[in-house]
């Protein structure tokens, strides 16, 4: 990949692996229920959704996210360090999903 300006979908497969190598699991989009908007930003969504009898939050990215190659790195490497913390005050990175419509990356937190 150059280090031309490429949108997020481009680099799903590169993403797909690295959270793969980084045990971060992956979640059947399906399977989750109540999906209600709660807030949104620059580059994401995020909704409350029940999945197997818990509330989580599910952090929608935008498709139209741009990332360079330098760009991209520190955005995985924020991903891996979320999925390791373990703190009472920090918000717990549980996995990712990708969502049916737009096949958008799902961040999903408790």
């Amino acid at each position: 990949m150059s280090n031309r300006t490429s949108l997020l979908v481009d680099y799903s497969e590169k993403l797909e692996n690295v959270l793969k190598d980084s045990n971060i699991e992956s979640f059947d989009y399906s399977q989750f229920s109540e999906l209600e908007r709660v807030g949104s930003g620059g580059y994401a969504v995020v909704y409350s959704a029940i999945f197997r009898g818990k509330t989580y939050a599910l952090k929608s990215l935008n498709n139209n996210l741009k990332f360079d190659k330098k760009e991209f790195k520190p955005f995985m490497r924020e991903l891996k360090l979320l999925h390791t913390v373990n703190h009472p005050n920090v918000v717990e990175f549980y996995g990712i999903s990708r969502g049916i419509i737009k096949k958008k990356a799902q961040a999903i937190f408790n």
